[in-house]
């Protein structure tokens, strides 16, 4: 690792993944913020975040995006931990980061960027709805927004404003 100087940031990506099915559930969901605890404890550190696809790191997911029960595009998702956002450098439009409210058993939310908003939301901003359909259950899942940030990559740099919403990791349902 290279020094750096006054002023200069650098960013370490590490991947993390427990499977130990033999745990009860809360000891798994433990392991995860360990390492986030000890790695907040380094000097020098100064922002730490949770992320289940690392921006232009390879991976990708999308789903189709209803507003008002109508198919309105497509979308990439990304499951996120607090902090992410401030962490990867993308400042908030509007409204919140995710936080203690958003965890498993309350309404489900998301935070869009503005392309995701402008493209598919009839009310864009805080309070607008829209749904990620299943067709094999026929039935969706509904999502509140509760923050609109600027645009980000997602595949790599030469993409222009991909729309991207991203689910808070504390209501991952079906977890580890």
């Amino acid at each position: 690792m290279q020094d750096m100087g006054i002023g200069e940031r650098g960013v370490v990506v590490a991947s993390v993944f427990f499977l130990d099915a033999s745990q009860p559930q809360n000891e798994r969901e433990s392991r995860y913020r360990d390492p986030d605890a000890r790695l907040a404890a380094i000097p020098g550190v100064v922002s730490i975040a949770e992320t289940y696809t690392t921006p232009m790191g390879g991976n990708t997911s999308d789903t189709g995006i209803e507003v008002d029960h109508r198919h309105v595009g497509d979308a990439y998702i990304n499951q996120v931990g607090p902090g992410y956002f401030k962490t990867v450098g993308t400042p908030f439009v509007v409204g919140r980061d995710f936080d203690q409210r958003d965890v498993k058993g309350a309404a489900l939310v998301a935070i869009v960027t503005q392309a995701f908003s402008t493209a598919f939301l009839k009310r864009a901003g805080v309070g607008a709805r829209f749904t990620v359909p299943d067709e094999r259950a026929g039935i969706g899942t509904d999502f509140e927004v509760i923050g609109v940030v600027g645009n980000q990559k997602y595949l790599d740099v030469h993409e222009s404003q991909p729309k991207i919403f991203f689910t808070p990791s504390a209501q991952d349902r079906d977890p580890l």
